[in-house]
C-alpha cells in the first residue's frame, strides 16, 4: 500500500439524461493507496466504479486528468462542492495553467493515459 491520492476522471459527452444538467455525469472522482495506473486500468476495464464501466461501455474514451496527494479528505472536499468540473482541465481552461508543460505531474498523467489499455468495445 502506498500513499493516498485522489484523482479525477473525465469523459465526454456525459452519459445520463442530457435534457437535466444535474441528470448527466461526465467525471468521477476517486481516491486510491495503488497506482494511479493499476487503478485507472481497471475503470479503463470496466473493473472500477458503476459510472465509469457505463461510460466506457456507451464508448466514451476515459481520461484520468488530474489527481492530489492525499487522501479521502481532499475527495470528501471536492465532492461536497458538487463541481468536479471546476477541477477539470479539460471543462475548465482556466485549470490549464495549472499544468505547465514540464510540470512533472502532467507528464505522469500523460504517461498514464497513453500507457493504460482500453477495452474494446464490444
Amino acid at each position: 500500500m502506498g500513499k493516498l491520492k485522489t484523482y479525477l476522471i473525465h469523459w465526454h459527452p456525459p452519459i445520463g439524461n442530457s435534457q437535466n444538467p444535474h441528470g448527466c455525469a461526465a467525471h468521477y472522482l476517486g481516491c486510491t493507496d495503488r497506482s494511479l495506473i493499476e487503478r485507472f486500468q481497471e475503470h479503463c476495464e470496466c473493473q472500477g466504479a458503476k459510472i465509469t464501466r457505463g461510460a466506457v461501455l456507451q464508448g466514451r474514451e476515459i481520461l484520468l486528468v488530474r489527481y492530489w496527494e492525499g487522501g479521502w479528505s481532499i475527495e470528501k472536499i471536492i465532492k461536497k462542492r458538487h463541481n468536479s468540473k471546476f477541477y477539470c482541465p479539460i471543462c475548465n481552461p482556466k485549470q490549464l495553467s495549472i499544468f505547465d508543460p514540464n510540470n512533472r505531474k502532467q507528464k505522469y498523467l500523460e504517461r498514464i493515459n497513453l500507457e493504460v489499455k482500453r477495452k474494446p468495445i464490444e
